[in-house]
């Protein structure tokens, strides 16, 4: 019995395998509904990816010594994933400032705070831009063996993977915990620190800096050099002003995270693909997400029940992984009116077998009918769930009368023995249902 679906994408196809004609059939009417409601199957405003999401928490930042301050205090928070983008990565990036020697922030060090949470178990992935070497010092190729090095629980990714290509990776994103989201235009590299008062000067003075090494620069007199030796200055304290960075980001808390979520998954993945890499280690995927196509304001509640697709996590591992990944057939559900609706029917034949005189007959829709025993021996001991064993089947009480049966997957189901209880009806028999 092959019996299934395929579902081909650009990159990749997945298999679903049935059992039968009917879970098959299930299998795409669930694809079909969980469409409907997806919020990414259509374009939305400003032809934007996914919808707006009201009652979000967002903080806006000028310049970067806030906005790198408030992104260090929550990295170090970190439970279980970070997931980085950047067009350059220095994994000797100071977060917090100013810097002593040994004294004053010298813990907030980008790659000691990320071999730190690593060590504690935080799976990091970082996406960086393979750069043009002959045109870019961004050295991505030293970030990655710097960041990999200091614990199996780092992956970096270099894309695109090509010796000359007319596009870079120009986003600036750190996602944590897939619950914060830390989005902008500065990147987690030398030259973006800043403040409002914008100095041009920083000598130093009593070992206190602001700019340390290499992060004194100004890229209007000579673009950075020899990243990996960041702990030479970029230029001149004594005769050449610094260049100051003026920018904008932002942190967000919130459904909108959900929506960055997917798209860095879909990012990586398609990285991933396109580099052909053979070393996957994990399966990205989101974690449950409470929203579905309606974005007004309704309880978390309802949008659950709307919602036919569910995620699950992997374990300690801290990563999303799609429970269809493993068990495709078991992760289609019925969605509330459907439950409904059957709920009722089934409800009626409660009824009419309850209202039943003569004789009760249960026919399969596949197949013919096994055997019939007396009501009594028939009904003893079992459920109706499995008497019918999930089957479709129709239910005749009447001789010009024939009702379509759903299977009761999820319906509250009387016993049998409750249901055709010898004092309230006496049936002369009933015809078996045969296994589907």
């Amino acid at each position: 019995h092959n019996l299934g679906i395929i579902i081909t994408t650009t990159t990749r196809k997945l298999i679903l395998r049935a059992k039968n004609a009917m879970q098959m059939y299930d299998i795409i009417y669930n694809i079909s509904e969980a469409q409907k409601l997806c919020p990414y199957t259509q374009l939305h405003r400003f032809m934007s990816f996914a919808p707006v999401r009201p009652g979000s928490k967002v903080n806006f930042f000028t310049d970067g010594q806030d906005y790198f301050s408030r992104m260090h205090d929550a990295l170090i928070e970190a439970k279980n994933e970070v997931y980085i983008t950047g067009w350059w990565v220095s994994p000797e990036l100071y977060l917090k400032r100013p810097v002593i020697e040994g004294i004053k922030n010298e813990d907030t060090r980008l790659d000691r705070v990320l071999g730190q949470i690593a060590k504690n178990g935080v799976k990091i992935y970082i996406l960086v831009y393979k750069e043009v070497t002959f045109a870019l010092p961004n050295d991505s190729l030293y970030t990655e063996q710097a960041l990999e090095a200091l614990h199996p629980n780092i992956e970096v990714v270099r894309h695109p993977d090509e010796i000359i290509s007319l596009w870079s990776h120009h986003e600036k994103l750190v996602i944590i915990d897939q619950q914060v989201a830390f989005m902008g235009g500065l990147d987690l590299c030398y030259g973006r620190m800043d403040n409002h008062k914008h100095p041009l000067v920083d000598l130093g003075e009593g070992k206190e800096c602001m700019f340390p090494g290499i992060d004194y620069s100004n890229a209007r007199e000579g673009d950075f050099k020899e990243v990996r030796n960041h702990k030479k200055d970029g230029a001149d304290r004594q005769s050449t002003p610094r260049m100051p960075w003026h920018d904008v980001a932002f942190c967000v808390e919130g459904d909108p995270v959900r929506d960055l979520v997917r798209h860095f998954v879909q990012y990586w993945s398609f990285a991933k693909v396109d580099i052909g890499s053979k070393h996957v280690r994990e399966i990205l995927a989101t974690k449950p997400s409470d929203f579905a196509m309606n974005t007004t304001m309704e309880s978390k509640k309802s949008r659950k029940e709307k919602e036919p697709f569910r995620h699950v996590r992997s374990g300690s591992q801290g990563i999303g992984t799609a429970l269809w990944k493993k068990k495709a057939t078991q992760v289609m559900e019925m969605n509330k009116e459907r439950k409904e609706r059957n709920q009722k029917k089934f409800e009626d034949y409660i009824k009419r077998l309850r209202e039943s005189t003569n004789a009760v007959m249960l026919v399969p829709e596949y197949g013919s009918v096994r055997e019939v025993k007396p009501a009594k021996q028939q009904i003893k001991d079992r459920n109706l769930a499995s008497e019918t064993q999930l089957g479709t089947g129709f239910l005749t009480t009447h001789p010009n009368e024939t009702h379509e049966i759903l299977g009761p997957r999820d319906m509250n189901i009387p016993s049998v023995q409750n249901l055709l209880d010898p004092a309230a009806i006496e049936p002369k028999l009933v015809l078996s249902l045969i296994h589907i």
